[in-house]
């Protein structure tokens, strides 16, 4: 597989360290392996992702008193209670809809893709621990050829079916340390060639990346 980095001068349109806060990966891990039972193959979601290879876990049930439900619901979860109430988006609050724990198995591809719905996502890496994960590639936008015509659409994701050499503009890793702001609303994907297992908890925004961005620098965004 070739991989290259991604040019220091693009890599600010595509992802941000928050390197104001730090996250303890211990932590997310015990959450996970407490949670890892309720992982749904997420290609009984969505027909276009690979059965077996990726799969979510996804805790958002509510009792008939719209109260959530112990041990389904991530805003009963103490290590996810604490991340949330760190940032403060504008277009929407956090809540259970935005988060995900997502698992990606040896051999998984997210082909190229620009979110149909948020509009950035915040990236805690849970596993592998210790050594570098699968990283996200990064493409230009012309990878997408005619499906460009449908990125105001927001009602589908718009993708292509396979990785494309001449368009790749390179990759970036997650820290494992401080969460990571990422451009859903750039061409990405993920290609995992290691023999790990790629787990992640992600928080996804309605607000634009470069807004976020500005919060963060600002202040506005943080409570920290």
């Amino acid at each position: 597989m070739s991989l290259k980095l991604l040019p220091k001068d693009i890599e600010p349109q595509c992802v941000h360290t928050i390197d104001q806060i730090t996250f303890d990966q211990a932590e997310l891990q015990e959450l996970y392996e407490r949670l890892k039972h309720l992982e749904v193959d997420y290609s009984k979601i969505r027909d276009k992702a690979t059965a077996g290879l990726f799969g979510s876990i996804t805790l958002d049930e509510f009792d008939e008193d719209d109260e959530p439900v112990p041990g389904k619901n991530f805003m009963l979860e103490p290590e996810i209670v604490k991340l949330v109430n760190l940032f403060n988006p504008v277009v929407a609050p956090i809540y259970t809809g935005n988060l995900a724990i997502t698992v990606y198995q040896p051999g998984f591809q997210f082909f190229p893709h620009i979110d149909f719905s948020r509009m950035s996502v915040i990236m805690f890496p849970i596993y592998p621990a210790g050594k570098n994960h699968a990283p996200i590639d990064w493409y230009s936008l012309d990878v997408l050829g005619n499906a460009k015509d449908d990125i105001e659409n927001k009602e589908k994701s718009v993708a292509i079916d396979k990785h494309d050499e001449e368009f790749y503009l390179g990759s970036t890793y997650y820290s494992d340390v401080h969460p990571t702001l990422a451009n859903t609303q750039m061409v990405h994907g993920v290609r995992n060639d290691t023999d790990d297992i790629r787990i992640f908890l992600q928080v996804s925004m309605y607000d634009r990346f470069e807004d976020v961005v500005k919060g963060i620098e600002s202040g506005t965004f943080l409570n920290v």
